[in-house]
């Protein structure tokens, strides 16, 4: 007969592998929050990262970033030329990206209401790391 905590087992066994393999695409061009969003994801999910510096990167390999097939958008709010909720509407533009979810990071006095809208979590900075990584989690579970 099975005990309850190898049943738990088993479930924490499916769910690591479920979480094998998911990518976050995070676009921030501040390379100290990239490093320390890098280093955060890395250390405390089990999630791949694929940073881009801004919007214009991501656009000029975008046949690269369909391939990777990203299973969530990180992106700060302030871009260089557009803002997070513009390249993410411009992302969901294509077939293969309308799927992806996002979470935004801003320092900046927004709309609260367009990201309502558009179902996507806003998280001020400074921001507390267990509240972004709740987020994170909350999404790709």
């Amino acid at each position: 007969m099975s005990s309850g905590s190898e049943n738990e087992i088993i479930q924490d066994k499916t769910q690591a592998k479920k979480n094998e393999g998911r990518t976050i695409l995070l676009a921030e061009d501040d390379v100290s929050n990239a490093d320390m969003l890098r280093l955060l994801v890395q250390s405390e999910t089990p999630y791949q990262l694929v940073h881009f510096t801004n919007e214009e990167e991501i656009f000029h390999r975008i046949d690269d970033v369909k391939a990777t097939r990203p299973d969530l958008f990180l992106f700060d709010y302030r871009l260089s030329s557009m803002t997070a909720l513009d390249l993410y509407d411009r992302l969901h533009n294509i077939a293969e990206l309308q799927h992806v979810p996002a979470i935004v990071i801003t320092a900046s006095l927004v709309n609260e209401e367009e990201f309502t809208r558009r179902n996507i979590p806003l998280i001020q900075k400074p921001f507390d790391v267990d509240e972004l990584l709740r987020a994170i989690h909350q999404i790709l579970a």
